[in-house]
């Protein structure tokens, strides 16, 4: 199968899109409902990656690695989370930073983890299913689009449907209101920080069946303040608003990358190209933080007729997942 370079093209970008949606909500339900800024969100899309490369490798079959990659991303976020979330929240960034770090140096000097160079990373991921390129390519497209809306629906459900989400918009809110109508914080925000986990390593195992290769740079913490800047100019708090800040950053960035091939270099070298574009992203998200604070996007009010709404139209079927997907 032949596909037309322009088809070919808006593909790959399509795939970066989608891949970085499920990161950016995993990082909404962390930060934009629950308060939680994990400013080491790329080190569980490292997690996944990893052990999803590492099980395809060794020729075991790669839904072994995304299981193990959620697993292993649940236990490392818990054991940073736990002793670190009764502190304030500049402090439980920093640590998170600190993780990302530890996680990306195990990974860069660990064979086992890493391949026989781990310092280069794992390429040259067989395809999916056996596929030829470019069916991989429509495929890997069409089973993330599919993950992507999974993905916000089961959010959408869990945010406005489910006392849990009202209980991490309390916590974000006050939390000494939340302990004195009972509830626990800790374990709300444990949950809450475990499941965003889960999502950010199911991004990574994604990135490796679809673009077939990752290195120890590909998890630097730099990744993560992009996935902040698409939740930011999006909306915090707005999965939908998220998912467009995730269409509007890594678009841009994704077309320049392709245009900077026909860009003579006696105009711009790639370096410079590359600093152009990551300014105008940073006049954008200062733009966008002085008129639109709270993102292009906001996040809608919830009252209770709204949540008996809610509730009514899930319980109708097809037709209540419908509007529960357009709502905010």
């Amino acid at each position: 199968m032949v596909l037309h370079p322009l088809v070919f093209l808006l593909l790959g970008i399509g795939t970066f899109i989608l891949i970085y949606a499920i990161l950016a909500l995993s990082l909404n339900l962390q930060q934009g409902y629950t308060g939680l800024p994990n400013f080491g969100l790329i080190g569980f899309y490292g997690i996944g990656a990893y052990a999803t490369a590492s099980m395809i490798v060794q020729g075991i079959n790669p839904i072994i690695g995304i299981i193990l990659g959620m697993i292993i991303a649940t236990v490392f976020g818990i054991a940073i989370t736990l002793p670190a979330i009764r502190i304030r929240e500049i402090y439980f960034a920093i640590i998170t930073i600190a993780a990302v770090e530890i996680i990306r140096i195990i990974i860069r000097n660990e064979k086992a983890i890493g391949g026989e160079y781990p310092q280069l990373g794992i390429f040259n991921i067989p395809l999916l299913f056996g596929l030829d390129y470019e069916m991989h390519k429509i495929v890997s497209f069409l089973l993330l689009m599919l993950v992507v809306i999974c993905i916000y629906l089961i959010l959408q459900f869990i945010i406005y449907s489910m006392p849990f989400g009202r209980v991490l918009k309390a916590i974000r809110e006050d939390e000494d209101a939340v302990k004195a109508l009972g509830k626990d914080p800790v374990r709300y925000k444990l949950i809450a920080f475990s499941i965003g986990a889960i999502i950010a390593s199911f991004a990574g195992s994604m990135w490796i069946l679809t673009q077939r290769a990752i290195t120890p740079d590909g998890i630097m913490p730099l990744w993560t303040f992009m996935i902040w800047i698409m939740v930011l100019l999006g909306g915090m708090g707005n999965n939908k608003g998220v998912i467009m800040g995730a269409i509007v950053i890594t678009g841009i960035q994704q077309i320049v990358h392709e245009l900077k091939f026909y860009i003579p270099t006696e105009l711009l070298d790639n370096n410079q190209i590359i600093s152009l574009t990551w300014t105008s992203i940073g006049i954008l998200i200062v733009v966008v933080l002085i008129f639109l604070p709270q993102g292009v996007i906001k996040e809608p009010k919830i009252c209770g007729n709204d949540v008996e709404k809610t509730i009514k139209n899930v319980n109708r079927g097809i037709k209540g997942w419908i509007r529960l997907l357009l709502r905010g």
